[in-house]
C-alpha cells in the first residue's frame, strides 16, 4: 500500500496537484482526474442510472484544510449531503476527493474487479451505487487491497462491505449502509465510470465528494467554486461569532 494512502486519524489534510496545473487537496493522498464510461457489463444497474460525463476536475482550484462536511453542506445550502443511513465505518477517517462512480447490480460486484485499471491516478474517492437494497458486499479485504494499490482513498457506498476490519486494518476508510458476511455474486452486471444517484444524490466523475465522521456531501464539479466561496464565507462568519463570544 503506497505511503501516502492511508486512513487519516484526526482529519489532517494534505496540499497535493492534479495531472493539471490546478492544485487540490486531499486527506493524506494526492487528487486527479478520473476515467469516464467505462463499461463492464452489458446490463444496466437496476438502481443506478449512468450517463458518460466529461473529465472536470480542473474546475476546481483549491480545497483547504479547514474543509468539513458540515462547512462542505453549509457551502451547498444543503445540497449533496447524502443520507444519513450511509455512514462512517472509520469515523476518524477525512477525506476529499474527485469521484469514480461505479454501478452495480442487486448482490452483484462485479465491476470491482474492472476499478483498478480505471483509475489515473491517486487520490480517488469510489462511489459505489445500486447496492441498496442488496445483501451482499460489494467489496471485502481482498478488492479493498486491490483499490488501495491502484490508488482509491475512500469509498461511498449505499451498500455493505465484508471483513470490514481488515478492510479498516488496511487503511481504506469506508462509508456504506453497513456490514455483512455475504459474497457477492459475479454475473457481470454495472459499470465503471459516468454517473449515479446514491440515496438520491446524482454524482458524476470528478463530482467533488467530502467525507468525515458526520457523513457525505457531494459538490457537483461544475459548482465547487461556488460552494467553496459560500463555505468559506459561513466559516468566517461562526469564527467571528465564536471570538465576539470569547
Amino acid at each position: 500500500m503506497p505511503s501516502s494512502v492511508r486512513s487519516p486519524v484526526g482529519c489532517q489534510w494534505a496540499a497535493a496537484k492534479t495531472r493539471s496545473t490546478l492544485p487540490v487537496v486531499a486527506a493524506d493522498c494526492l487528487m486527479s482526474a478520473a476515467p469516464i464510461g467505462y463499461q463492464t457489463g452489458s446490463q444496466q444497474a437496476p438502481h443506478a442510472e449512468q450517463t458518460a460525463m466529461p473529465g472536470r476536475i480542473g474546475l476546481v482550484t483549491a480545497l483547504p484544510d479547514w474543509l468539513s462536511t458540515t462547512l462542505a453542506a453549509d457551502g451547498a445550502a444543503g445540497a449533496g449531503a447524502l443520507p444519513p443511513w450511509i455512514a462512517a465505518l472509520s469515523p476518524d477517517a477525512c477525506v476529499a476527493g474527485p469521484a469514480l462512480v461505479v454501478s452495480v447490480g442487486r448482490d452483484d460486484n462485479s465491476p470491482m474487479k474492472q476499478v483498478p485499471s480505471a483509475v489515473r491516478a491517486p487520490g480517488t474517492v469510489l462511489v459505489v451505487a445500486g447496492a441498496s437494497e442488496s445483501r451482499a458486499a460489494v467489496l471485502g479485504d481482498l478488492v479493498a487491497a486491490d483499490l488501495l494499490r491502484a490508488g482509491i482513498i475512500a469509498v461511498v457506498t449505499d451498500g455493505l462491505i465484508r471483513d470490514s476490519r481488515d478492510v479498516a486494518a488496511l487503511g481504506l476508510p469506508v462509508w456504506a449502509r453497513g456490514v455483512t458476511p455475504v459474497a457477492s455474486r459475479k454475473d457481470g452486471v454495472g459499470s465503471v465510470g459516468g454517473s449515479v444517484v446514491i440515496g438520491g444524490v446524482p454524482v458524476s466523475d470528478d463530482d467533488v465528494v467530502v467525507a468525515d465522521a458526520d457523513g457525505v456531501v457531494v459538490w457537483p464539479a461544475a459548482r465547487a467554486e461556488e460552494f467553496l466561496a459560500a463555505a468559506d464565507d459561513k466559516r468566517r462568519a461562526d469564527d467571528a461569532k465564536a471570538a465576539a463570544v470569547g
